[in-house]
């Protein structure tokens, strides 16, 4: 078992991205190392470098609690807090493009922004093409790929 130390952050969201083929940790408390991406052959996380101007405005203060890669969009997909409102956004890696995913208006189910723990779990789930969100008391929230 290989390991690498040197990020140590918190808030952030982590998945797989299949088409870079490498871990990709994004939001937290980065401050000015933003995106990264773990180099498995060279054991390091080396920097991305998000677009100017399309990630979430409050990145640095974002918390971002879950994440999964959607192989359809091609994309990682996040959902966090920011400073008036649960968001989701998507995040293309290998172009460093973000997108803003919430909906508007936001479902019923769509956690409050004063309840931190509202999020159990987010997955893709390939059979269905559907990204699942799973809420703390239970409720499922989907949305399809395109």
């Amino acid at each position: 078992m290989h390991g690498s130390r040197g990020v140590g952050t918190d808030y952030e969201a982590l998945a797989f991205d299949e088409r870079l083929g490498r871990l990709v940790l994004v939001g937290g408390l980065l401050g000015s190392r933003g995106s990264l991406a773990y180099d498995v052959a060279a054991h390091e996380w080396q920097p991305l470098h998000p677009a100017p101007g399309t990630g979430p405005k409050d990145m640095v203060l974002t918390d971002f609690y879950q994440g999964t890669y959607d192989p359809v969009r091609g994309t990682i997909a996040m959902i966090g807090r920011g400073w008036s409102s649960w968001e989701l956004w998507e995040y293309d890696a290998p172009s460093g493009v973000w997108h803003h995913e919430t909906p508007a208006p936001p479902p019923a189910l769509w956690p409050e922004n004063n309840v931190s723990d509202a999020l159990g779990a987010m997955t893709y789930d390939a059979g269905r093409q559907r990204l699942v969100l799973l809420m703390a008391d239970g409720a499922l929230l989907e949305r399809a790929s395109r």
